[in-house]
């Protein structure tokens, strides 16, 4: 079967130089505007939108959004009068596969659709429209983005190299990427990426990611953190593997995890996501706490109404009924975190996000004596202490959990 390119736009002419373009080469074409466009998708087999941007009757974008809100994965190629990074922004934020320039040349458009057609791999395409981004912001010329390091609701990273008189430098690049087309949802998320470069930016910690430089301005086109680079695995990988790294060096992770809070925690920020996936592990096993996208800075909450912050299964009780949440919720997300390190097991089983919120709020944990009759009994109330279910019952500050940690760390070495 031939593939179907829907081609979205009220211009007629530029249908025509469309049609001449790629017509009959890569399959059926058929014309519509944005407002049949929806149901033109869901009634008809279509393998690629060609989108004009220009439509004066509604929105070329704001198609592309409302089929991603949908979540329509279909690739799309965007035309658009923008250049440079405006352009590629435009691209990046629809979640588009790829771009050419209004006014239209043939041979571009039909390079572009085969480019399209012949890569499946949707994660693949976005990668490469955001390296094009990257390489098109004026300060990020000086770095050589070399490849994806991974990807989140916020943002994408890359490992990318800066060259200097001092030599050549690795370093990592999130780059903000717009997902909604709600203004207020992406208000919220550059005011997120912002708390992100205030927080890292104001604590200077050895185990707490550092920042090179960053663009938060929001009148940027494109947004940016240059980040050290961090060359090791997350503490993720060293969980999942079964690594058998021993209670002492075990020990020092979570003492460095909890030293690098209790430097967050004097400013009154809050982490809210601290899991394995966010600890990164050097290969000479120095810490750094990372990700802070959903950190809660002083007198600023953008936490909405029942919305659920941090990730389920290491949350604190509280954060599943508030958000009005101190630093005791990264020290209870802490507990969980050392008891699955400790043990190889998470303390909380679930099988979905509602069953881990009935298991955290309300059920005990299984005791770590039981699931290890060797484990060392100082050991298991520290963790114990942490995984209290009222706040008040928790240690107070991280630097208690430094204290007893300290203290169980020097009596075994």
């Amino acid at each position: 079967m031939s593939d179907k390119i829907l081609v979205v736009t009220s211009d007629h002419e530029l249908y025509a130089m469309i049609e001449t373009a790629v017509g009959g080469e890569f399959g059926t074409l058929d014309l519509v505007d944005s407002a049949n466009a929806l149901s033109e998708i869901e009634r008809e087999q279509i393998q690629l939108l060609i989108v004009d941007t220009r439509m004066s009757t509604g929105s070329g974008i704001g198609l592309l959004s409302r089929l991603r809100e949908r979540n329509h994965q279909l690739p799309a190629i965007i035309i658009t009068p923008n250049t440079g990074v405006v352009a590629l922004t435009q691209a990046t934020n629809s979640e588009a596969a790829d771009l050419v320039h209004y006014p239209l040349d043939g041979p571009t458009l039909k390079e572009a659709v085969r480019r399209v057609l012949q890569n499946h791999d949707s994660a693949k395409r976005r990668e490469e429209l955001l390296l094009r981004l990257a390489c098109a912001i004026p300060n990020m010329r000086k770095y050589t983005l070399k490849g994806m390091l991974g990807h989140g609701t916020m943002g994408i990273v890359f490992r990318a190299e800066h060259e200097s008189s001092d030599g050549i430098r690795t370093v990592a690049v999130k780059i903000l990427k717009a997902i909604s087309s709600s203004n207020k949802a992406n208000k919220t998320l550059r005011m997120r990426f912002e708390n992100e470069a205030r927080a890292v930016s104001s604590v200077k910690h050895p185990n707490i990611i550092k920042i090179i430089e960053c663009n938060t301005e929001r009148d940027a086109p494109a947004n940016y953190i240059v980040m050290e680079y961090v060359d090791g695995e997350s503490l993720e990988y060293y969980i999942n593997h079964h690594e058998d790294l021993g209670y002492v060096r075990k020990a020092k992770i979570i003492y460095a995890v909890a030293a690098a809070l209790s430097a967050l925690h004097r400013l009154k920020i809050y982490h809210r996501d601290i899991k394995p996936r966010n600890i990164m592990v050097t290969n000479d096993f120095d810490i750094r706490l990372t990700d802070f996208g959903i950190v809660k800075m002083p007198n600023m909450d953008l936490t909405h109404v029942g919305e659920l912050v941090g990730s389920p299964y290491y949350m604190a009780p509280e954060q599943f009924t508030s958000s009005k949440v101190d630093n005791r919720a990264d020290i209870f997300s802490l507990g969980v975190m050392a008891y699955e390190l400790f043990l190889g097991q998470h303390p909380f089983v679930a099988s979905n996000i509602s069953q881990v919120s009935y298991l955290i709020q309300l059920e005990k944990f299984t005791a770590p004596k039981i699931v290890n009759p060797e484990f060392p009994r100082e050991l298991g109330m520290i963790i114990a202490r942490m995984l209290q279910k009222n706040p008040d019952d928790r240690y107070q500050t991280a630097k208690e959990v430094c204290t007893d940690l300290g203290a169980f760390i020097f009596r075994i070495t």
